[in-house]
């Protein structure tokens, strides 16, 4: 911000202690934080086991285990939380000329 003050019939430096402090340029807030990032996808189901078979003395086929199918995929996770604020801007420079009024 630049302001030109015209001092007038006072002298500059009255003008110039009366406006120190009142023009002044403050930075903005900051942003709000970003959304959080989404979650990872679920783990696939675990795998199946086979059975298990042995031929006994008899010569008859016998099921040690007779095994299981897989596992279900499971769900995706929880998305991530919400981002912090971001700081707040800079301020700004205010520049002051003075110029003095010829008689």
């Amino acid at each position: 911000m630049s302001v030109d003050i015209a001092c007038g019939g006072a002298t500059c430096d009255a003008v110039a202690s009366a406006l120190q402090g009142v023009a002044l340029s403050d930075g903005g807030s900051g942003g709000a934080g970003g959304e959080g990032g989404r979650g990872g996808a679920g783990g696939s189901g675990g795998g199946a086991e086979r059975s298990n078979t042995h031929v006994d003395s008899s010569g008859q086929t016998v099921s040690d285990h007779t095994g299981c199918s897989g596992g279900s995929p499971r769900r995706a996770g929880s998305d991530g939380p919400k981002g912090s604020p971001g700081p707040d801007g800079r301020a700004g420079q205010v520049k002051v000329r003075m110029v003095g009024v010829a008689s």
